[in-house]
């Protein structure tokens, strides 16, 4: 109903002074201190976004990262950012399971699915691979912060095998002279192995494969 402090104060006023309002004395003094309870609400508000994870400046989010031990990756945007802090209670009730393991990665922006290695051969009854789907608007991939959160959830006695799958889909279109025809080029460079920083080194292994998917236009 009303906007200002201002006008609820002079609406506060009994009949006989609320006279001539643009230049009743009473009001043009509410207009000089209802800036201030004006102000006062501004901040109340912005206090109440700052309070809550989703509503919060990228300043003070960092701070709150920080607080519980969570500092923003290379390559990871703001929301994802966002989304890892709000999962954080989540995924910590879910430690040690594969299910929290799974979560981890998605509060990264990826997709990925658990095989287990003893059903296999019983005899690597500790160890997984963890297969992950790279989209193909993705950027660069920080392998060092997956490790790393895989690493803080998942069981003590499992050793993780990460396998990376990169779709990639080229579609290339040549007129020729006499008629049109399709010609397709595509280079692909697939490293065997991703060697990761520091201690972790040692602790899990990182592959990579790549799916081409070809579509020829005529």
């Amino acid at each position: 109903m009303f906007k200002k402090f201002a006008d609820y104060l002079f609406y506060l006023l009994p009949a006989p002074l609320k006279k001539e309002r643009q230049k009743n004395q009473f009001y043009l003094f509410f207009k000089v201190t209802g800036r201030i309870f004006d102000d006062m609400k501004q901040d109340i508000l912005r206090l109440r976004r700052q309070r809550y994870i989703s509503t919060q400046d990228k300043a003070l989010l960092e701070v709150t990262g920080q607080d519980r031990g969570m500092f923003r990756m290379r390559t990871e945007s703001i929301d994802r950012f966002r989304n890892r802090l709000q999962m954080k209670a989540i995924i910590a009730e879910l430690a040690g399971s594969e299910k929290g393991i799974l979560l981890a990665i998605a509060s990264l922006g990826l997709q990925a699915a658990i095989e287990p290695l003893w059903k296999t051969d019983p005899a690597r009854w500790a160890e997984i691979f963890i297969d992950i789907q790279v989209p193909e608007e993705e950027g660069l991939i920080d392998y060092d912060s997956i490790l790393s959160e895989v690493m803080k959830v998942k069981q003590a006695s499992t050793l993780p095998h990460f396998r990376f799958t990169y779709r990639t889909t080229a579609i290339e279109k040549v007129i020729a002279v006499g008629g049109i025809c399709s010609c397709i080029k595509v280079q692909a460079y697939v490293p065997d192995r991703i060697a990761t920083r520091g201690e972790l080194q040692v602790a899990a292994t990182l592959y990579m494969g790549t799916q081409i998917k070809i579509k020829a236009g005529g």
